[in-house]
């Protein structure tokens, strides 16, 4: 007599036999989850972390072109948190611990900037380095921008007139008047005291508020077309198109530059320590000479004479000549951030506003132009 238990037909799976499997199933998959996050976090921050040396790259080359181009007689100016001139539309204070270098070099070509054009009456331009670090507390913002002058600058009014028999008076009923249109280039200063808004047209003799409005034709002198190389540099800087990460979705949020003269001392400005440090040949730190273009916020220089003189001119407390002071290497120390978003997690650095990033610091450093022998 056959066994009801040998009928032939498996026995089924028990509840624990079935709990357990499943048990083992779920375990198996947040191993593979965990694992597909794992390895999409670290994409994401290979991915971060490739944008962040494209973008140092990017200002390496931006930097290297025009620092290469310095030309050794004109002055070279660095302040900083430096005030722009008021009452420019758009112009407004930097945020604290900015700072600003400007100095002249030529271009590569008539067309690699904006505004040159081949009626420009040189290829010299003064470019402007800027950075500037996010407004307190906020995790974005900071800049970091190359501007470049304008080139040719022409006037644009329509009520600026040459009459033979009155001349700068505007009469537009008169059929003798003739339409009188110039321009101003760039202007190369040499001598470090020298006011870069000293081509403004608003400061030359005569020149009344009526007169420079027909000038500019725009009815105020807030935007205008023919400003100083000053203003006309912050006017630039105003529009952001002069950002060397814009778009990119870097921020840099600290930065240091120096510079070594060719007499072996150096100049640092470190926005973490917020300090502008002078230091001889030694290493020694060495005191500000006190002027207004040497003082604990501003060092700027002199150009060289064509026959190298000394001293243009020579200052109360400054032993070293022209040529000594001129710098010779600059060097920039960055610290490049980026969000992680979505793939942020708990242990990962944070900016001011508690956002998740990856940060990386860079080093930069850019040989000069050449200095002119001594005859």
């Amino acid at each position: 007599m056959r066994s009801a238990h040998t009928n032939g037909a498996h026995a089924a799976f028990s509840l624990i036999e079935i709990l357990v499997a499943t048990s083992l199933s779920v375990a198996m998959l947040a191993l593979v989850m965990a694992s597909l996050r794992h390895i999409s976090r670290l994409a994401l921050l290979g991915e971060n972390r490739l944008v962040l040396h494209q973008s140092i790259a990017g200002v390496h080359r931006a930097l290297d072109d025009r620092l290469r181009a310095v030309h050794p007689c004109t002055a070279w100016h660095f302040s900083v948190d430096p005030v722009p001139p008021a009452g420019f539309a758009g112009v407004g204070p930097l945020p604290a611990g900015s700072f600003s270098l400007t100095f002249m070099a030529s271009s590569a070509s008539l067309t690699d900037r904006s505004g040159m054009t081949e009626r420009d009456v040189s290829d010299m331009s003064w470019w402007r380095l800027v950075w500037m670090p996010a407004p307190a507390g906020a995790g974005s913002g900071s800049r970091l921008a190359l501007v470049p002058g304008p080139g040719l600058r022409p006037s644009r009014g329509s009520h600026w007139y040459y009459n033979p028999d009155k001349y700068g008076i505007v009469d537009l009923n008169s059929p003798t008047l003739k339409l009188y249109i110039f321009g101003i280039g760039e202007w190369a200063r040499r001598d470090r005291r020298r006011d870069m808004n000293d081509n403004d047209f608003r400061f030359w003799s005569g020149m009344t508020a009526a007169m420079y409005d027909n000038i500019t034709n725009r009815g105020t002198p807030t935007q205008p077309d023919i400003a100083g190389d000053d203003a006309e540099l912050w006017l630039r800087l105003a529009s952001g198109r002069f950002d060397l990460l814009r778009g990119s979705g870097v921020e840099i949020p600290s930065c240091a530059i120096s510079w070594r003269d060719q007499g072996g001392h150096t100049v640092t400005y470190d926005s973490a320590a917020g300090s502008l440090v002078r230091r001889d040949a030694s290493g020694s730190v060495v005191p500000a000479l006190g002027h207004a273009w040497d003082n604990g916020l501003v060092a700027d220089r002199d150009g060289l004479f064509a026959d190298a003189r000394a001293a243009i001119p020579s200052a109360p407390g400054e032993s070293r000549s022209v040529q000594q002071q001129r710098p010779v290497l600059l060097s920039i120390s960055c610290i490049l951030t980026r969000r992680l978003g979505h793939m942020a997690a708990d242990r990962d650095e944070r900016d001011a506003a508690g956002n998740a990033i990856i940060s990386q610091r860079f080093h930069l450093a850019f040989p000069l132009s050449p200095t002119l022998p001594r005859p």
